[in-house]
């Protein structure tokens, strides 16, 4: 039979692997507030804010809501120094191609920016826009810019009515 106070210390050793597989595991889903879809969106044009990835970057998404359905959306992502990831990111500090895999996962993360707010249009809701593989961090937050830009359709999350987002309370001019 075992030592109870072996087993004891076994169990604590325990604690903080499970304490630290519960950190990563709350990191993977999405922050964003869930939509009540018995609520309906009013007609204008919104925008929400994501939270910042790993980098600093924030996903910046602006829609239009048109006879009660989302009419048109757009998303992109914008990094810590107020440049868009465009066809520039994941090329180097001299605008090279120093490394050919790393762009083209790069290219691929923002080929998914129009994709996914293509499948919003069509879908409808956020939740129900899939996952691009090699694309899940611009998922998270494009999930949780147009869920804050949907909250604002409905009066029912941030300021309500027609707005366009404000970037100077992260440094970027949005310009």
């Amino acid at each position: 039979m075992a030592d109870p106070r072996r087993r004891s210390l076994e169990y604590a050793a325990l604690i903080p692997v499970a304490a630290l597989i519960g950190t990563v595991a709350s990191g993977c889903g999405t922050s964003a507030q869930p939509i009540d879809r018995t609520i309906p969106l009013v007609d204008g044009t919104y925008s929400g804010l994501s939270g910042e990835d790993e980098d600093g970057a924030v996903g910046q998404v602006t829609l239009t809501v048109r006879d009660g359905a989302v009419a048109q959306a757009g998303f992109e992502v914008v990094q810590e120094d107020g440049t868009p990831k465009g066809e520039d990111y994941g090329k180097d500090s001299t605008g090279r191609i120093a490394n050919s895999e790393y762009y083209a996962k790069a290219q691929a993360a923002v080929e998914a920016f129009d994709v996914y707010a293509a499948q919003l249009i069509k879908v409808g809701y956020p939740d129900d826009v899939d996952v691009i593989s090699g694309a899940t961090w611009a998922h998270t937050q494009f999930v949780e810019a147009s869920t804050e830009a949907l909250l604002k359709a409905q009066g029912t999350g941030g300021a309500s009515g027609n707005d366009e987002p404000d970037l100077s309370e992260l440094g970027i001019d949005g310009e």
